[in-house]
């Protein structure tokens, strides 16, 4: 399988990683406050959204990482992160409008930020290891044009 077909199936399979934690964090929390279980529909809202997330901050920052010569576990651990915070922010901050709630308190919102990162971190580590991108991959070494010495 070639570099490009093991990325092409990366984008794939990797947006998966997320509503699957999802679904087990979301598990795990019932357990813990006693509370209704998660559902399917956990599963299936969560999945178009991961693709979408990827479509639209994935795409663009691997194709940017890789023309500039940086794409690599590192760098993709860090715009997952980052994009999945904003991801979750965003979508909860338009979910709680849509059904007129209101945020309870900061602490809240810190939590849903925390699980942002880690739903990223996890379609980004999927990413690599199905991409098979490394700590050091398709680094393109410096220039070395000539300093006028």
């Amino acid at each position: 399988m070639t570099n490009r077909s093991r990325v092409l199936l990366a984008f794939l399979i990797a947006p998966l990683a997320a509503p699957v934690v999802f679904f087990v964090f979301s598990f795990v929390y019932a357990m813990l406050t006693s509370t209704t279980g998660p559902h399917v529909g956990t599963f299936l809202l969560s999945t178009p959204v991961s693709y979408l997330a990827t479509l639209l901050i994935g795409l663009p920052s691997v194709i940017m990482l890789r023309r500039v010569g940086y794409l690599s576990a590192p760098t993709l651990l860090l715009f997952g992160a980052v994009g999945g915070a904003g991801v979750q922010v965003l979508f909860f901050t338009v979910f709680f409008r849509y059904r007129n709630l209101e945020f309870e308190s900061w602490n809240v919102i810190s939590h849903w930020i925390i699980l942002g990162t880690a739903l990223g971190l996890s379609v980004a580590v999927s990413f690599c290891l199905i991409g098979r991108i490394t700590w050091c991959s398709w680094r393109n070494p410096p220039p070395t044009g000539r300093s006028g010495n």
